[in-house]
């Protein structure tokens, strides 16, 4: 979603701050999904009750369990990758291959590329919502 904010800042000046925020972002977010959704190792879990104020609450005991490190998977490092495919294409290419005609396609395909990826992350995050209900 932040990478659709690009063609927002569209003068050359500002190109290194926005792909600098950008990395920035990225690096946070990573590193909030690791600390969060990092995967205990099913081999060392063990569950302890602890008394909490009437019902007893499952938790991992610290000794024993490990957390693994949080790991994209593959339609998600094609995305990424994709992403980097579409602004190679709208800042470097089309400029060359097609001058000032249709100024309007790399802007379309950040526009359209942002929108499947996030209706994805939205479908993914559902998926595993439910999964964990049920």
């Amino acid at each position: 979603s932040c990478y659709s904010l690009f063609p927002l800042l569209y003068e050359a000046q500002e190109y290194p701050i926005k792909v600098l925020l950008l990395l920035l972002h990225s690096l946070l977010m990573w590193l909030g999904f690791s600390a969060l959704y990092g995967q205990i190792e099913p081999a060392e879990e063990a569950v302890i009750a602890k008394k909490v104020d009437g019902p007893y609450e499952a938790r991992i005991s610290q000794g024993s369990a490990r957390k693994r490190e949080f790991k994209m998977g593959s339609v998600s490092r094609i995305y990424f990758f994709g992403l980097v495919i579409v602004e190679v294409y709208g800042q470097f290419l089309h400029p060359y291959l097609l001058s000032n005609k249709l100024p309007f396609v790399p802007l379309m395909m950040i526009s359209t590329y942002c929108a499947v990826g996030i209706m994805y992350s939205w479908i993914w995050q559902l998926r595993q919502i439910v999964g964990s209900v049920s």
